[in-house]
């Protein structure tokens, strides 16, 4: 090579260092070398992001800007790669700055050669705007669980056409009874618990109406265990940036308690009235075993008034299913003598007794009589006593051939009907106790006695 050829070869290597140097100085990525942590190179963008002058930086060891928690790693990875160790090109660490600052490095490394020896080529690209945002994104979604997972409400969302559940929190198993994991794996399942008379109606609401706007329905569901529940279930469509509906999310809320108590309400207004017609003790009963199959159902019933002056039960009414058909129970059907349970009722009140399976003994209750059909025993059963101020009038039962039939918010309701119906048979009581003394008193005037 003579001396013109290595003037231009080294006029080409001053251009290209030149540009090199003019590239890593512009860019914003922190890019320096180093060799045994010395920092030997470094762009302006290195000062920037560190905080420190390059004259600082070439007197210290890199790893001792990185937050003391990530130093051992950075420290052990820079030397290792130095050492032509294989490991990741690329990992994030954090750093502080001169001022005390935090901030997120994005950095990429290989080792090179430098003045012919090994070193590390590193360029880091400041992230901490974007791990700001991702801290502050796991925070909400964070807070975000913590509300929807301890609420008693069913929050869930899913895709536009329903098929795919996206999230459904831990208050589906509490109200439906079914498994989170269960409606993840078949998205229809909770429709496929919806009560049969609501399930249409259910159904085209959710792929009609939710597809135009906020949705907005009432039904009812079926539980394994053969329970029924009512739900409110309001949801909305969610919009991307285009205006696109992209999924929907909703709240359901079992709302059986309150639509119970509703029913309730218009149920003791009409009582009052029905039983203010109501001229014998008869009559009271047919009114009040009627309102109880209106909100809960049964199969067998009795009321039974009581004498604590004698110890008698007088039995008033008494009915059982016998070929499917509600029929009366003659009073033969029973002895005047209170079961043990009878006087417990009244003596303690109101009792909710199951049995496991309708077939199950009725000898495991050694306290309870048949009646009726006494080859069927009752699985589900209610007692209440009814009773007017301090005194007890008798006890009411309401009994059902399906297993766990009733639950505690039924004999609480039972207790309320029977509080009512005790009001009317103490009415009845002294209508009649007044009726026998004019009778009396008639007598005794024909007689001229008085």
């Amino acid at each position: 090579m003579n001396g013109e050829e290595r003037h231009q070869l080294e006029a080409a290597l001053s251009r290209s260092q030149a540009g090199l140097s003019a590239l890593t100085e512009t860019i914003p990525a922190l890019i320096l070398i180093h060799q045994g942590g010395r920092c030997l190179c470094a762009n302006a963008a290195t000062e920037t992001i560190l905080g420190y002058p390059r004259a600082e930086i070439f007197k210290r060891q890199v790893w001792e800007f990185v937050r003391p928690d990530y130093r051992d790693l950075v420290r052990e990875r820079a030397l290792q790669r130095e050492a032509g160790r294989e490991l990741p090109a690329r990992y994030e660490f954090p750093i502080l700055t001169d001022s005390g600052q935090l901030r997120w490095l994005d950095c990429s490394a290989r080792r090179v050669e430098f003045e012919g020896q090994p070193a590390v080529l590193v360029c880091a690209l400041d992230v901490t705007e974007r791990k700001e945002a991702e801290d502050k994104l796991r925070v909400s979604e964070e807070r975000f669980r913590q509300v929807v997972e301890h609420i008693r409400e069913v929050f869930w969302m899913a895709d536009p056409r329903m098929s795919q559940i996206l999230y459904i929190s831990p208050g589906y198993e509490e109200i439906w009874g079914r498994t989170c994991a269960s409606l993840y794996a078949s998205p229809r399942d909770w429709l496929a618990a919806v009560h049969p008379d609501d399930r249409e109606r259910v159904l085209e609401a959710a792929l009609t109406k939710q597809v135009q706007g906020p949705y907005h329905q009432e039904y009812r569901i079926l539980r394994p265990d053969g329970s029924v529940r009512w739900i409110e279930d309001r949801a909305f469509p969610v919009r991307n940036a285009a205006g696109e509906v992209y999924r929907f999310a909703g709240i359901a809320e079992d709302i059986t308690l309150r639509k119970q108590a509703a029913e309730r309400g218009d149920v003791f207004a009409k009582l009052g009235l029905r039983l203010s017609s109501a001229a014998t003790a008869r009559e009271a009963a047919d009114v009040i075993v009627g309102i109880a199959g209106d909100l809960f159902g049964w199969d067998a019933c009795y009321l039974h008034l009581y004498t604590s002056e004698r110890n008698l039960i007088l039995p008033v009414l008494t009915r059982d299913t016998i070929d499917g058909r509600k029929v009366d129970v003659p009073e033969s059907s029973f002895t005047l003598d209170p079961s043990s349970l009878m006087l417990r009722v009244m003596r303690d009140g109101a009792q909710l007794m199951n049995r496991e399976t309708p077939s199950a003994p009725q000898e495991t209750h050694t306290s309870l009589i048949r009646f009726g059909d006494k080859a069927r025993p009752s699985a589900s059963m209610m007692y209440v006593p009814i009773r007017y101020g301090s005194k007890t009038l008798g006890i009411l039962s309401i009994q059902s051939y399906t297993p766990l039939t009733y639950q505690q918010q039924d004999l609480e309701t039972l207790q309320a009907l029977a509080d009512h119906c005790g009001g009317a048979l103490a009415r009845i009581h002294a209508a009649m106790d007044l009726q026998r003394l004019e009778r009396q008193m008639d007598l005794l005037n024909r007689q001229g006695r008085i």
